[in-house]
């Protein structure tokens, strides 16, 4: 009697803490051309990078562009499909670009099967120094912590719904 009701108040006040942090849709007007970024990143922006963070003016201004930080050379986006990007590059000499995505470990960008380090850009994207013309892939692949931790998940529920098959025919 006493659990339930305990269950009840901490269910009550979850709610009620949650109420300042809800956007209230009906108080403003959505302009999907152009989105704040901020509303996004949660009360402390907790998943933007130092760097990001330090340069927060330049990542709530920054277009969806790849943008040449040094070289000459021709960028063209072929699919931009978030976390996924494939883009086409001319050039003649090598090129540093920035992607438009924020720097996590467990990006893959690649060209012909070969694959091209990624780096954390001054303003907290991915950066990469592009050596020769192609077209170039950019995946999220996850890094292998992410992957072993999706299995143990996944275990882990199959094991509780066992567990629970188990436990309820016991009682037939």
């Amino acid at each position: 009697k006493y659990f339930n009701i305990l269950c009840y108040i901490l269910l009550i006040l979850s709610l009620l803490g949650t109420y300042i942090y809800i956007d209230h849709l009906e108080e403003s007007q959505i302009d999907i051309n152009n989105i704040n970024n901020s509303k996004c990143m949660g009360n402390q922006a907790e998943y933007l990078s130092e760097k990001a963070l330090k340069n927060r003016e330049y990542f709530d201004n920054r277009n969806k562009d790849i943008i040449i930080e040094s070289g000459t050379g021709e960028i063209t986006k072929i699919l931009d499909d978030v976390p996924d990007l494939t883009f086409e590059v001319k050039t003649s000499e090598p090129l540093t670009i920035e992607l438009p995505r924020i720097y996590y470990m467990g990006y893959n960008l690649e060209i012909n099967g070969q694959d091209i380090e990624l780096t954390e850009s001054d303003n907290g994207f991915l950066q990469a120094t592009i050596d020769e013309s192609g077209t170039y892939t950019l995946t999220y692949k996850k890094t292998p912590i992410m992957k072993i931790a999706n299995i143990i998940s996944i275990v882990t529920f199959v094991l509780c719904v066992m567990l629970l098959i188990k436990k309820k025919s016991k009682k037939l």
